[in-house]
């Protein structure tokens, strides 16, 4: 007579369980072309996973094909009164490392006299390259990802001659397409904002357009903070007889105010976090931010 199977044990499998054991073994070239598909912030994430990710992911020969973010500043300084744009572009990283993770010399772009940072907008960078045989100041846009040193050239502008405050778009969790945004002057009234014009690199045209405010609005400062959130580029600005507002231009170049500011929370700043958008002001004297 047969005994009756023991069900009350687990049956024994050739297979490894389904986890960190079956993962560990993929090929490290699989795991490249798998982790090349998901977004950046899921890659940055997958390094906590262990040591052997943390080393496949940071692998210079792993970091042209994987997506990369960049963690901390871009900025530039002067201390001989050379325009803040005409110096060295610098890094400041917040892992603390002392060698940047990126060239910040652009040597990695075409050759060049000189590359200009305009803006940068989630892991982008907006420049004017400047070609070794330029004429004058002749130059043109590139956007390019420092990170895996991909880059691209803009066409020209259909209103190149006039002078405007350059902004970059970029939100990969919406698209993978970018738009570069040019605020432009009035001619007949210096430093007002009058027109705009958006480049999309989805149909790699621009699109220019006259503001429809109907008031004269001061073009924003070089150094003055942008925000590009949800599909839109917001920026602090002012009239001659308006009250300080939010200004808001969409990539199809419409325009609209967001929201009025209080005159004593004048000359602010703006930023986004958790998908909000934030204004704050630093008090003088008590050191408080509203």
């Amino acid at each position: 007579m047969s005994m009756p199977a023991d069900r009350s044990r687990p049956r024994e499998s050739s297979s490894p369980p389904y986890g960190g054991m079956a993962a560990e073994r993929l090929a490290d070239d699989l795991l490249v072309e798998i982790l090349a598909r998901v977004p950046a912030r899921s890659v940055c994430r997958f390094k906590c996973v262990s040591k052997d990710w943390l080393s496949l992911i940071d692998h210079p020969d792993h970091r042209r094909k994987l997506p990369q973010t960049l963690a901390g500043f871009f900025y530039t300084r002067s201390d001989n009164g050379e325009l803040p744009l005409e110096t060295e572009v610098r890094f400041a990283g917040v892992s603390g490392k002392r060698c940047p993770p990126v060239d910040t010399s652009f040597a990695f772009l075409p050759s060049h006299r000189r590359v200009d940072l305009l803006d940068c907008c989630n892991g982008l960078l907006l420049c004017r390259w400047y070609g070794v045989s330029a004429l004058g100041d002749e130059f043109c846009y590139i956007v390019c990802n420092p990170a895996t040193k991909e880059w691209v050239s803009l066409p020209d502008r259909s209103h190149e001659n006039k002078v405007g405050i350059e902004r970059l778009g970029f939100d990969p969790t919406m698209s993978s397409h970018f738009y570069v945004f040019v605020l432009l002057e009035n001619v007949n009234f210096n430093a007002y904002l009058a027109e705009v014009e958006v480049y999309s690199s989805e149909t790699k045209r621009w699109v220019y357009k006259e503001i429809g405010w109907n008031k004269r609005i001061v073009l924003p400062a070089e150094q003055s903070s942008a925000v590009f959130l949800n599909g839109c580029l917001h920026f602090y600005s002012f009239g001659k007889r308006s009250p300080f507002f939010i200004g808001v231009v969409d990539t199809a170049g419409e325009t609209s105010m967001n929201f009025h500011i209080l005159d004593n929370l004048n000359n602010g700043f703006i930023q986004h976090s958790q998908d909000c958008l934030h204004y704050a002001k630093f008090k003088r004297g008590d050191g408080n931010v509203v």
